[in-house]
């Protein structure tokens, strides 16, 4: 089961169309400062679309809504809230950065979730607990390199074969020469 996600609107200049979220509990605390900011509850705000990273950091630091604040702000904030969950978004220590892409849905949105499990970020993301597939991924590997492995053998094999009918065939050639005097 994958934990819950807020979801983080992204304007231009932040990875054309990627979607972004921040887990649940970081910003569940601070249903009052969503209702005193956007006259809604973070459910409704969620629905909606969530907020930017300006809006959700002014929730989360209990302000009024003030522009300002950028995506890195932003991860400060839910790493101070949260500190086992490290994400991989734009502006993170490289340490902490995932270079690669979901196996399940093509994106650059992994990051290391609490507990340690890699989670993809993307909320339309039809498998966001990344392990599983990156499991699946290596059984399938596991199982062309056994069968690589056993064409190896036989190719090794055939090899052998060849080599002791050509032995054959020249100890044919040489028995049949004619004798010269």
């Amino acid at each position: 089961m994958s934990e819950r996600r807020f979801p983080i609107l992204l304007g231009r200049g932040y990875g054309d169309g990627e979607r972004l979220s921040i887990p649940w509990n970081v910003i569940d605390g601070h249903e009052g400062q969503a209702l005193l900011n956007h006259s809604q509850t973070l459910e409704r705000l969620a629905a909606r679309g969530g907020l930017g990273p300006d809006e959700a950091v002014c929730v989360m630091r209990g302000e009024k809504w003030h522009a300002g604040y950028t995506l890195d702000d932003l991860m400060q904030e839910v790493e101070k809230n949260l500190p086992a969950c490290r994400h991989g978004w734009r502006g993170a220590p490289l340490a902490e950065r995932i270079e690669d892409r979901c196996p399940r849905c093509g994106n650059r949105t992994i990051f290391i979730g609490s507990g340690g499990h890699l989670t993809c970020s993307w909320l339309e993301c039809k498998e966001p607990g990344v392990g599983v597939e990156i499991e699946r991924i290596q059984k399938e590997r596991d199982r062309y390199a056994a069968a690589l492995d056993a064409c190896r053998v036989r190719l090794e094999r055939i090899r052998e074969i060849d080599d002791l009918a050509l032995e054959g065939l020249r100890a044919i050639e040489d028995a049949t020469k004619p004798v010269s005097a």
